[in-house]
Parts: C-alpha cells; structure tokens; sequence
C-alpha cells in the first residue's frame, strides 16, 4: 500500500506500508519533503518499480489528478479525524501477542529534507509522535494542525485498512 499527503510549503508525505499475515502494518519507506511539485513526486515515486495494491490520497482533486496523469491511480482517503486517531492508538497498543500492529522502520525516509532539518521541524512521520498533541482551544476535539503530515498519513492508511472496505472502493477515474 501507498499512502500520500499533499504539500508544498508543508511536508508532502508519501508512506510505504506492508501488510503481514497477523494484520500487522510496516511502514518500510517514506517521501518527506517539502518544494517539490506533485509531477516531480510522481516521477520519485515511479522509481520504486513495485506492485502496490493500492495508493490511498489526501482529497486534494488537482493533485490526484496529477498523480493519475503521472501513473499513479489513486483513491481519496477516509479523512475521519477522530475516528482515524481512535484506530491508530489501537494499532499502537500492545496486542495479545504483546506487540502492536504498527512498525514504523528505522532509515525509511528515501531522502532528508534539509530545509526542515535547518527549520528544527519534522523530516520524517517518527519525529512527529512527540509533538502532535491535542488542541487547547475550547471545544475542539481535534490534534493541533501543525507539523503532522506524517501523522495525517498513517490516520488515512489505518482508516482505510480497517474500514471493512474492500479494497478498491471510492475508486476515481481521472481519464
């Protein structure tokens, strides 16, 4: 599975997962970068000649159409917030067997973005467990929207595979 979201400014994220036969996720490479077009990303990704069972996107039209113009057919992601959290922290919990269902590989990340790490900002999903908190203003049930572009990926792949969904659905034809 891939899982992609969009940014410019902000962090595009493209996340890597593997599924094994205990439903266990491996996230096993990553894209975290910032000043780089949707064209440019696509050619990125295209490098890895691999068979992904599918390719899970942010909502933004324009850039799932870039992406499928680029050959990468893709679906909109399930961008449940709360629901989407619920279900990661119970994929980071210790299952029966005493391990969670969520590895998060070491050396994922294809290439470091510089500019973040001179910005003392995230340059890979792993540096953004510790900041990513809950919001103080009133009545908002919801993380702080800073920094958790990593984070919005996995919510979206976890979201996706635990949807009961079969995969494929929501597909969009871009042709």
């Amino acid at each position: 599975y891939r899982v992609i979201d969009f940014g410019f400014t902000n962090a595009f994220v493209c996340q890597w997962w593997a599924v094994d036969g205990d439903g266990r996720m491996y996230m096993y490479r990553e894209i975290y970068h910032t000043q780089r077009t949707v064209k440019t990303h696509s050619a990125a990704i295209q490098r890895f000649d691999e068979q992904i069972q599918q390719t899970v996107c942010d909502h933004d039209a324009e850039d799932r159409a870039t992406l499928y113009e680029n050959g990468i057919t893709n679906i909109a992601a399930n961008k449940a917030v709360s629901v989407g959290i619920e279900r990661v922290i119970e994929r980071l919990s210790i299952a029966g067997d005493e391990k969670p269902r969520i590895f998060i590989l070491r050396d994922s990340v294809v290439e470091i973005d510089q500019s973040l790490v001179d910005a003392k900002k995230p340059w890979c999903t792993e540096q953004e467990f510790a900041d990513y908190v809950w919001s103080n203003k009133a009545n908002k049930e919801a993380p702080v929207k800073e920094n958790d572009h990593g984070m919005d990926a996995l919510r979206y792949i976890v979201a996706h595979l635990d949807s009961g969904l079969p995969t494929g659905a929501g597909l969009v034809d871009f042709g």
